[in-house]
């Protein structure tokens, strides 16, 4: 992990905001608690033979990267808003990360979402929340659950992050 991705440059945080400015991760041991959780659900569930995932808020494409070798059957990009992370990140020539806000990607090609949502404010996670209503369909894994009736929470999950040994992640069937 590199750590610099977390020093965005003052610049950056005046022109995208402060809560897009914090950044939290999984760590290795979570990395691997994630990927047993989703192969386990998708397993159980067997709604679907590929994924097509996509991290709303990828920060630097770790998480993206780890689950493109780490889960078979399955293709992964993330979105993230900092113009620094991206440009900092070990994984930009991949072609699996790309620089946007998260509300205006589309969400129907995927059938997996994962986000990070813990840090969000209240009204970019009732956003979310709307948007993925009208248009995704598929499983979905959060850190802060959904405060609506989107979708049916199928599995809950510890993962060990760098703000947490423990934290409580979300998986819905939207």
């Amino acid at each position: 992990m590199d750590f610099n991705i977390f020093l965005i440059p003052e610049s950056e945080v005046k022109q995208i905001g402060f809560e897009n400015a914090v950044y939290g991760f999984p760590t290795q041991k979570g990395l691997t608690q994630l990927v047993n959780a989703i192969r386990g659900v998708v397993d159980e569930i067997d709604i679907f033979d590929y994924i097509q995932g996509i991290d709303l808020g990828c920060g630097d494409g770790a998480v993206v990267d780890h689950f493109n070798k780490s889960i078979s059957g399955s293709e992964w990009h993330g979105v993230e808003l900092s113009a620094y992370r991206l440009n900092n990140s070990r994984y930009k020539d991949d072609n699996i990360l790309m620089e946007g806000d998260l509300l205006k990607v589309n969400l129907r090609p995927y059938n997996f979402v994962f986000c990070n949502n813990l840090a969000f404010d209240d009204a970019l996670k009732d956003a979310l929340e709307q948007k993925v209503g009208r248009e995704f369909s598929g499983l979905i894994v959060l850190s802060d659950p959904f405060t609506g009736n989107v979708g049916k929470i199928v599995h809950t999950f510890p993962v060990r992050t760098n703000w947490s040994s423990a934290h409580m992640f979300y998986l819905y069937l939207v």
